[in-house]
C-alpha cells in the first residue's frame, strides 16, 4: 500500500487500561497513539479492546473502545494493525509499515514481536483472544504461523516501550531530541535549543497552545526593541530580552509538533513574527543612534534595514510558503529550489538566527551602532542575491 488507507490500528488493552491513561509529553497514551496514527495516514480508525470502557478517556483521545465479542465481530477494516497495549509506535514507523503491507497478507515485523498486521478474516479468527488478559502473545503466533504469513525488516522510525512508567521520562527525552533540525545555526543547535526543549517538556503539559507561544515570544521581542530604544544600560536588557525571544520561539514549535498541534497558521504566524521583532530591533538601533547624534546616516540605514528584511520576507514567503501544502515546518530554506546551489546554502546560513549572540555582545560594549551599520548594508545585498535566486529559478523552469 502507498499508505494508510483501509488501515486500522487496534489495541487490545484488556487488564492494561492504566497503561493507555498514562501522560507522555502532555497526552494521555491513547491520545499520543490516535493521533500518531492519523498523521501516519491511517484512515480505518483506532480501537481498543477493553472489557473496562469506563476506565479508558476514549471520547476524548477519538479512540472506539470495543468491549464485546459481537463487536469485534462488525469491525469492517480490511487491513488491521494490532499492536500491543504499552508500545508506541511513531509516526515514520507506522508510514513505512502502511507502505510495505498488501492486503490479505498477514505480517509480523523483525525484531518488534509487539506488532503484526493480519487481514480482516483473520482478525475474525482470532479476535477473541483479545478480551482476555496477556492475549497479544499467543494472537502474534497464532498471525505468525498462517499460511500467508510473512515478515518484515523495518529501516525508519522507532517503537518506544512504555509498559513501566518509569520508561517514560526517557522516551520523551528521545521524543524531544528528535525535533532538532539539522538547518538550524550552531548556536541556535547547541544552546538555545537546549534551553527551549527543557522549557517546552514542562510547557506542555500545561493549557498553553503553540500560537500562545509565538505571540509570548513576539511580545517580548518588541519589549527588547523598546528598552534597546532607550539606550544606555538598557540596551543590554533589550538584547538579553531579545535573546530571551529566540529560545522561547523555539517553544511553540516544539509544543506544536510534540502534541501533534501544527497548523498553517502556526507556521505563517511564527515566521512574520520573527521578522517583525527582527525589524522593530533595527528600527530601535537606529533611532537610539539618531537620538544620540542626529544626523541621517542612522536613519538611513534603519529603514534599509527594515525594508530590506521585510522584503526578503515577503519573497521568500510568496516562493516558498504562500501555496506550500506537504506537511512540516512551513519555513525551510530561502529558495523552493530541490537543489541547493552553493548560493542558496549561503544564503540559508545568513538567515539563521545566530546573529543575536552579536547583538548581545555588541550592546554590552555599546556598540549596536557598529551591528546597524553591518545590518544596513547587508539585509539589502541578502534581498538582491534572493530576487537573483528567484529570477534565475524562473528561467531555468520555462527553458
Amino acid at each position: 500500500m502507498k499508505n494508510g488507507a483501509g488501515c486500522c490500528l487496534i489495541i487490545p488493552a484488556e487488564g492494561m487500561e492504566q497503561a493507555m491513561s498514562r501522560r507522555i509529553a502532555g497526552l494521555t497514551l491513547l491520545e499520543r497513539l490516535c493521533r500518531t496514527a492519523r498523521k501516519a495516514g491511517i484512515t480505518g480508525g483506532v480501537f481498543v479492546i477493553s472489557s473496562h470502557p469506563e476506565s479508558l478517556e476514549a471520547a476524548a483521545s477519538g479512540a472506539i473502545v470495543i468491549s464485546t465479542e459481537r463487536e469485534l465481530a462488525d469491525i469492517q477494516c480490511p487491513i488491521c494493525v494490532v499492536l500491543k497495549a504499552g508500545f508506541l509506535p511513531d509516526v515514520q514507523f507506522l508510514r513505512e509499515l502502511c507502505a510495505s503491507i498488501e492486503q490479505g497478507k498477514q505480517y509480523t515485523v523483525f525484531n518488534h514481536p509487539v506488532i503484526f498486521v493480519c487481514s480482516a478474516p483473520h482478525f475474525s479468527y482470532i479476535s477473541t483472544f483479545f478480551l482476555r488478559e496477556n492475549s497479544f502473545d499467543q494472537a502474534l503466533q497464532d498471525t505468525a504461523r498462517g499460511n500467508d504469513s510473512e515478515e518484515i525488516h523495518m529501516t525508519d522510525g522507532h517503537i518506544f516501550d512504555v509498559c513501566d512508567e518509569a520508561d517514560i521520562p526517557g522516551v520523551e527525552r528521545q521524543m524531544f531530541k528528535s525535533l532538532i533540525k539539522d538547518t538550524e545555526g550552531f548556536m541556535s543547535r547547541h544552546v538555545e535549543r537546549r534551553i527551549s526543549l527543557a522549557l517546552s517538556r514542562h510547557l506542555v503539559n500545561t493549557a498553553i497552545t503553540p500560537n500562545q507561544m509565538t505571540i509570548i515570544s513576539v511580545l517580548i521581542g518588541i519589549a527588547g526593541a523598546a528598552l534597546i530604544y532607550h539606550g544606555g544600560v538598557w540596551q543590554v536588557a533589550g538584547a538579553l530580552l531579545f535573546l530571551t525571544h529566540s529560545i522561547l520561539d523555539g517553544c511553540d514549535g516544539e509544543i506544536a509538533r510534540i502534541k501533534f498541534m501544527e497548523s498553517r497558521f502556526g507556521g505563517i504566524l511564527d515566521f512574520w513574527g520573527d521578522n517583525i521583532v527582527h525589524s522593530a530591533i533595527f528600527w530601535a538601533i537606529g533611532q537610539e543612534w539618531y537620538n544620540r547624534t542626529g544626523g541621517a546616516v542612522p536613519i538611513v540605514l534603519a529603514w534599509l534595514a527594515v525594508i530590506s528584511t521585510l522584503g526578503s520576507a515577503g519573497l521568500v514567503y510568496y516562493r516558498t510558503m504562500l501555496n506550500k501544502t506537504d506537511e512540516g515546518p512551513m519555513y525551510t530554506s530561502v529558495s523552493a529550489s530541490k537543489e541547493k546551489s552553493g548560493v542558496i546554502r549561503a544564503a540559508d546560513f545568513l538567515s539563521r538566527r545566530d546573529f543575536i549572540y552579536l547583538v548581545v555582545i555588541l550592546a554590552a560594549f555599546g556598540h549596536l551602532d557598529w551591528f546597524l551599520i553591518m545590518t544596513g548594508i547587508g539585509a539589502p545585498l541578502f534581498l538582491i542575491t534572493l530576487i537573483w535566486l528567484y529570477i534565475k529559478e524562473k528561467r531555468s523552469m520555462s527553458a
